[in-house]
């Protein structure tokens, strides 16, 4: 972060060569494809006064694939932030994000909002209390039948046991409305029918977390939650465990090394053959297993490898596919 008179700042680039071995994400018939990346970071942060703090973000690039250029795409994200101590141990904040994905060839896509609002108490013996509330909108380019609104609330409980040591808690809802039609499921014919609704679709998810953060001879993060899906449209309703862990280690040489793993076991509550669930472009990440390894350079350089693998549910419920990455980057800040 540079100062520039009371406004501090930093800017990033980083260009990156992939390699994947199902491109397309698809359960059969698996292609391979490399691709370059290049992105630009931003951000930037204002103290206003003592007690109020405004900052911007911004993250924006090209994917372009060598083989397949159906695949190629533009992405950005950006997010603005405001905070306000009124009182002493008293946070109020307001963050708002925007995402927006665009395939150049095809009419696919997404744009994404989410404005939160949140109150944080810091209260004695090292306890921190935080509430937030969030509204979100979804639109996919080229239908309409995935788009949704939500609103979501939640409550985190963190205790800081030592400098090195904390301890979170946290439990969350979000009501999903969709703009399509809610179905019922006839269990009378022999080859079972769809019967629609005279309602909209509704998701309601309830997330409960529990986890620790340890920053020793090395920093490790571990996280287990589990989560349902009420809904009244037949065949969405699940519930799954979680379990994630992140380890990073400094090493000798300037070196840095990350590992990122997270398991999931999603379990739908009835026996209904695969469907859709979600489009091709917003296939959610579920099972996966990362490791980076992080070389610093003077003067803000950084060269990064990074080894994946994933097994991650695709649009059909109930369907999974698998993918191998490998990828080197190098990131310049200025």
């Amino acid at each position: 972060m540079l100062p520039s008179r009371g406004l501090r700042w930093q800017a990033r680039l980083d260009m990156e060569v992939l390699h994947e071995d199902n491109v397309f994400e698809s359960l059969t018939a698996q292609q391979a494809d490399n691709s370059s990346r290049l992105s630009v970071h931003f951000k930037t942060a204002s103290n206003l006064s003592t007690c109020q703090k405004l900052h911007l973000t911004y993250q924006g690039g090209l994917e372009g694939h060598q083989k397949y250029s159906r695949e190629n795409r533009f992405i950005q994200h950006a997010s603005l932030g405001y905070t306000l101590s009124p009182f002493k141990n008293v946070m109020v904040g307001l963050y708002t994000q925007d995402r927006w994905r665009k395939f150049f060839q095809e009419d696919r896509g997404y744009h994404w909002i989410k404005p939160d609002i949140y109150l944080q108490v810091v209260l004695p013996y090292g306890w921190i209390i935080r509430g937030t509330s969030s509204l979100a909108w979804v639109r996919y380019f080229g239908t309409d039948w995935f788009d949704f609104n939500s609103r979501s609330d939640g409550l985190t409980l963190i205790w800081h046991r030592s400098s090195k040591f904390q301890i979170f808690s946290g439990y969350f809802t979000e009501l999903m409305k969709f703009e399509r039609t809610a179905y019922g499921y006839d269990y009378m014919t022999p080859e079972g029918n769809f019967l629609p609704k005279n309602e909209k679709q509704r998701n309601l998810v309830r997330h409960l977390s529990f986890g620790f953060e340890w920053m020793g001879w090395l920093l490790c993060r571990m996280k287990a939650s589990y989560e349902w899906q009420f809904s009244n449209s037949y065949g969405y309703e699940y519930e799954q465990p979680v379990l994630e862990l992140m380890l990073v280690k400094l090493m000798p040489w300037s070196l840095t090394m990350r590992f990122y793993g997270r398991y999931q076991n999603k379990q739908y509550l009835d026996s209904l053959d695969p469907f859709q669930i979600s489009p091709y472009i917003e296939s959610e990440e579920n099972t996966r297993f990362l490791c980076d390894l992080i070389r610093d350079f003077p003067a803000g350089r950084s060269l990064r490898l990074r080894a994946g693998w994933y097994r991650n549910e695709s649009p059909f419920r109930n369907l999974y596919y698998e993918k191998t990455m490998f990828s080197i980057g190098f990131s310049q800040t200025f």
